[in-house]
């Protein structure tokens, strides 16, 4: 079994010195201008956020929603976000999942084999079988929304 979660964000912080998470939140209306909003302009967005916080990031947070509002195009541009990313960085996937035990376990899937990502946001209103399927490799991790900055 490979290393915990909590070893590598350990291990990033004490290398880097890297105690940020950056939300990659990519909404094309609040794009600089000069960028498109398209596909493209997307892209071009995220590689230049990543670019300027590289090294001071130890984790970075792709919004889901933002993505797959792109569409098909989107969901392709947030599966290759890994590439963009510096090797030991921590990827969390934010869609804060949560969903009855077949559907969750599916979720897991996608979001650790499809997605790449190291760790995601759970939403546990569903009960345990909603968060089960994604504890069970330690080399993943989840982060359980319990409380939240909207009224």
């Amino acid at each position: 079994m490979g290393e915990s979660l909590q070893d590598r964000i350990q291990k990033i912080n004490d290398r880097r010195r890297a105690y940020v998470c950056v939300g990659l939140d990519i909404d094309p209306e609040r794009f600089p201008a000069g960028i498109s909003s398209d596909i493209t302009g997307a892209e071009t967005f995220l590689r230049a956020i990543i670019d300027a916080t590289a090294e001071h990031a130890a984790a970075y947070k792709p919004n889901l929603a933002f993505f797959l509002a792109l569409g098909a195009e989107g969901f392709r541009l947030l599966s290759r976000l890994r590439d963009f990313l510096p090797a030991d960085t921590i990827l969390i996937g934010d869609a804060k999942w949560g969903d009855i035990g077949n559907t969750a376990a599916m979720y897991a899937h996608t979001a650790f084999h499809q997605l790449h990502f190291d760790a995601v946001t759970l939403n546990p209103y569903q009960g345990f079988d909603a968060i089960q399927p994604f504890l069970t490799d330690p080399a993943r991790g989840a982060f359980i929304l319990c409380r939240t900055s909207n009224p």
